[in-house]
């Protein structure tokens, strides 16, 4: 694989900035938590999960996850005429919200459709959860409690339009898919004391739509299996930065 043909700068420059906690987990989600994939070489798995385990990710390696996470972006095929470069990060977080029935334009930035993608994980979490939960998350993203489908649509809004409410949802998605997938959550939410704790109560109500998310949007695919959940860590990881 051509490293130095990465074109996604932007992709580089956040993964060089992110906390080694957070590049941890975007490790999991590409090795598989270690175990490996067919489509990734061994020397590659193994790389990434020694940067893991030492909490050490050095410019050399950031190039790699980010090349791995391009290559995972492309469709296997056409990555062969593209000399295994794959495609952009913003290519890719297109082709997450096209699955997830969410309507971008040319002219949003890559944030936006990252924001828009949580707001879509958000939705699905809530029209699952019972009203308790529902306060609970107005809380964590500091709204004022509401019922109704007003409520859902002001909350969706401000998740949308960026802000403290779009990291709020964020790290609560993050969390979740975290939880659910690499056994283990984010640094960040047990360091919050008080945040915390309602981000961790709300981490099974939240990870239990993963499932219906991957059936009712057909994310099934191995690929999808990774770019969706290494879009929602990049986005929390944006958030951070």
């Amino acid at each position: 694989m051509n490293i130095d043909a990465i074109a996604d700068q932007e992709l580089l420059d956040l993964l060089a900035a992110a906390d080694p906690a957070d590049l941890g987990l975007l490790a999991d989600y590409l090795t598989d938590n270690g175990a490996g994939r067919i489509s990734m070489s061994s020397d590659i798995c193994q790389l990434l999960t020694d940067a893991k385990n030492a909490g050490s990710f050095a410019p050399p390696i950031t190039r790699v996850m980010a090349a791995e996470i391009c290559r995972f972006g492309g469709n296997t095929l056409v990555n062969l005429f593209r000399g295994g470069r794959g495609v952009s990060y913003r290519t890719i977080v297109q082709d997450v919200a096209s699955h997830l029935k969410i309507e971008v334009s040319e002219h949003d930035s890559v944030a936006q459709m990252e924001n828009a993608i949580i707001a879509r994980f958000a939705e699905q979490a809530w029209t699952r959860m019972t009203a308790s939960e529902r306060g609970d998350m107005l809380t964590t993203l500091g709204m004022p409690a509401g019922v109704g489908p007003a409520t859902l649509v002001a909350m969706l809004g401000a998740v949308r339009l960026g802000g403290p409410a779009a990291y709020a949802a964020t790290m609560l998605i993050a969390n979740s898919v975290a939880q659910t997938l690499a056994g283990r959550g984010l640094a960040a939410v047990g360091a919050n004391v008080v945040g915390g704790r309602a981000i961790a109560a709300l981490a099974g109500p939240i990870g239990w739509v993963l499932t219906a998310i991957w059936t009712l949007y057909d994310l099934a695919s191995p690929a999808f299996r990774i770019t969706v959940p290494c879009v929602v860590q990049i986005a929390y990881m944006r958030g951070k930065v």
